[in-house]
């Protein structure tokens, strides 16, 4: 603004030629100027800007897909995973989320289960396991009238706009059975999608990828060996029926074989990526040899990587070989750069909830200072609402210093 204050009609005239000319990026800081300042333009302008700063999402989040998937074929299962979690974050609450949601499921199930989900966090997160407390039941799965009602047909092809053709056009020839199964495991309810599954012929097995889908839906119900029997009935060497095993074997506490699976999988592929080097970590955590998980992901550290799921698994080998203190630092480093991100990039925080409970549990050990660790409870508290109870009882000691 300067010295001459906000300009509305030049403003106005920047973003109309930003989103004509598909400079999205210039044209959204532009319009978000323009909302902020909403009282200075008049009625129709307003509604210009509402508008058109919708459309520049959606265009930006159509991109950012693009390039998810392209990631994703290539193999680079980290990078994609970043541009579809941007893609969510610019769809906001008013643009549809579910092929978003969809890519996430496929490219994240793994991380959650390797890194740090609910059900999976590190063993000295909170000294009274939050976890284990408010997760002890199962929570109670949507019915079908919930996930899909009258419009499985529609709610189905949903899912299949994030799939790759070629996939999702087999998808799209299995019987309707199928159908609801996928529906259902990818809204969160495996244990109904396997009554659907268990509809389906098995013998002789069906194309491997529907196979793979049955053997994810067993995991989450928590029918780990029975998905490793399918997933070994399958046979295939292919990365997503590998990581699929690895993560029914750690559930299994089977860790010597989930280290020999990964480290299979990992010498398998033609270039390390941050995934599968986190995943196989992880397995070797599990099995109690921190000091190799550290040097496995050391590189990743020492190159400045601002992966969330390397740096959670580097911290957890880091503490447990007695280098917390290096812990602490780049997971700090990782929240203050998602901070700054969200400064540079006009989006809301996108915080690393992994990240900021290692570091809790490491500040917890030794005994930060109050105010530092008060301030990263409160991010907490707002971004992780499955510690909600043990995050806000934790407040009440700090305040009692």
């Amino acid at each position: 603004m300067g010295l001459f204050g906000f300009n509305a009609k030049k403003k106005m005239k920047k973003a109309q030629e930003l989103v004509a000319g598909s400079r999205d990026y210039e044209a959204r800081k532009v319009l978000l100027e323009l909302q902020k300042n909403a009282a200075k333009l008049d009625g129709t302008d307003q509604a210009w800007v509402v508008e058109n700063e919708r459309l520049v999402r959606e265009r930006m989040v159509a991109a950012r897909m693009d390039e998810a998937r392209n990631y994703e074929q290539a193999g680079e299962i980290a990078a994609a995973r970043d541009r579809a979690e941007t893609a969510l974050d610019l769809a906001g609450d008013d643009l549809e989320t579910s092929s978003i949601q969809e890519l996430l499921h496929r490219l994240g199930s793994s991380r959650r289960e390797s890194g740090g989900s609910p059900e999976r966090l590190p063993s000295d997160l909170l000294p009274d396991r939050p976890d284990r407390e408010q997760r002890a039941q199962d929570p109670e799965e949507p019915t079908p009238e919930e996930l899909w009602g009258d419009n499985l047909g529609e709610v189905f092809e949903l899912y299949m706009d994030a799939l790759p053709a070629e996939q999702a056009n087999l998808y799209r020839e299995q019987t309707e059975e199928f159908k609801r199964a996928y529906v259902a495991l990818v809204q969160g309810a495996p244990k109904l999608a396997l009554t659907y599954f268990d509809e389906l012929v098995w013998d002789p097995l069906p194309p491997d990828s529907i196979g793979l889908e049955r053997a994810r839906a067993l995991l989450l119900a928590k029918r780990a060996e029975e998905s490793v029997e399918l997933l070994d009935s399958i046979g295939s060497g292919e990365a997503a029926f590998r990581w699929a095993k690895i993560e029914a074997l750690r559930e299994l506490d089977r860790f010597d074989d989930a280290v020999a699976e990964a480290a299979e999988l990992v010498n398998s592929l033609p270039e390390h990526n941050e995934s599968t080097d986190a995943l196989y970590a992880w397995t070797l955590i599990d099995a109690g040899r921190p000091d190799e998980a550290w040097t496995h992901l050391e590189g990743w550290v020492q190159s400045g990587t601002m992966s969330e799921e390397v740096l959670v698994a580097a911290a957890q080998a880091a503490s447990q070989t007695g280098r917390s203190d290096e812990a602490a630092e780049f997971l700090e480093g990782l929240i203050q750069f998602r901070f700054h991100s969200s400064l540079q990039s006009g989006r809301p925080p996108s915080f690393p909830v992994e990240a900021g409970r290692r570091l809790l549990s490491i500040y917890i050990d030794r005994e930060e200072d109050p105010a530092k660790t008060k301030a990263l409870v409160m991010h907490l508290l707002d971004y992780d609402p499955y510690g909600g109870e043990a995050y806000r009882d934790l407040l009440l000691r700090l305040d009692s210093r």
